[in-house]
């Protein structure tokens, strides 16, 4: 895992692909680590990788259950969201 800069920022950018989208998201919970609960950035973090999973093409039985794991987590936590 390596970091990509945005020089002007990424409310400048007009197209963004995948790997671009997925750097931004990551970033987003890295800002947002330490000013909100741990479940609340588990809830974030898993909602990120689940729309990054469901881009791909096509499927296999090990992204299945990366994308099933991802929703599970999500469900799991996502009552931590509204009273944070």
């Amino acid at each position: 895992v390596g970091y990509q800069g945005f020089e002007d920022g990424i409310f400048k950018l007009k197209q963004v692909m995948g790997h671009d989208h997925h750097a931004i998201q990551h970033y987003m919970i890295g800002i947002i680590s330490g000013a909100v609960p741990c479940q609340f950035l588990t809830v974030i973090h898993a909602l990120v990788d689940f729309c990054y999973l469901m881009q791909a093409p096509i499927f296999s039985d090990q992204s299945l259950n990366r994308l099933t794991n991802a929703l599970q987590l999500f469900h799991n936590n996502k009552d931590t969201v509204i009273p944070a």
